[in-house]
C-alpha cells in the first residue's frame, strides 16, 4: 500500500523561514574553519597573505586571485575572514549552489605541498570537506532552537 505524507503550509512556511538561518550558519562556519586552516602571515614568516586573502565564497565558483610578492603582507585572518563574511552576506537565501574557493596561482601547492618545502601541504579544502557533515549537523541544530 503506498504511502503519502502532504507537507501543509504552515510547516512549509516554517521551513522556509529556517532554510536561509541554515544556509547562513553552515556558510560561516565553513569559512571560519577554512580561514583557521589556512597559512596566514600571523602564523607562518613564509606566507604573504595571498592564499588567505584568495578565498571566495560565491555562486558562480568564480574566485578571488592574488600573487604573492615576498615580503608584503596583502592580508591576515581576520581581514579574509570580514571578507568571507561579506561573500555570504550577499549569497541569495535561495541559491541552488554556493562555491567556497581559492584562485590564488599557488592554491594546489598549498593545499598539497610544493617541491622543497619542510611541511607537506596545508590540505586546507580536504579538512574543509572532511568536517562539513559536522557543521551542518551543529548549524541544524541551532537553527532549530532558535
Amino acid at each position: 500500500m503506498a504511502k503519502q505524507y502532504t507537507l501543509n503550509k504552515a510547516l512549509k512556511e516554517v521551513i522556509d523561514m529556517k532554510v536561509p538561518q541554515l544556509l547562513q550558519e553552515v556558510l560561516t562556519d565553513l569559512a571560519t574553519v577554512v580561514v583557521n586552516d589556512s597559512p596566514s602571515p600571523e602564523k607562518s614568516k613564509d606566507s604573504t597573505g595571498a592564499y588567505i586573502m584568495s578565498h571566495k565564497i560565491s555562486t558562480t565558483g568564480s574566485g578571488r586571485s592574488l600573487k604573492r610578492q615576498k615580503g608584503v603582507i596583502k592580508g591576515d585572518t581576520g581581514k579574509a575572514l570580514a571578507q568571507l563574511m561579506q561573500d555570504i552576506a550577499s549569497v541569495p537565501d535561495n541559491a541552488d549552489n554556493v562555491v567556497i574557493s581559492n584562485r590564488s596561482p599557488h592554491a594546489n601547492i598549498v593545499e598539497s605541498g610544493g617541491r622543497n618545502w619542510k611541511r607537506s601541504g596545508y590540505y586546507v579544502y580536504s579538512q574543509a570537506r572532511n568536517v562539513f557533515p559536522n557543521i551542518v549537523a551543529q548549524a541544524v541544530a541551532k537553527v532549530k532552537d532558535k
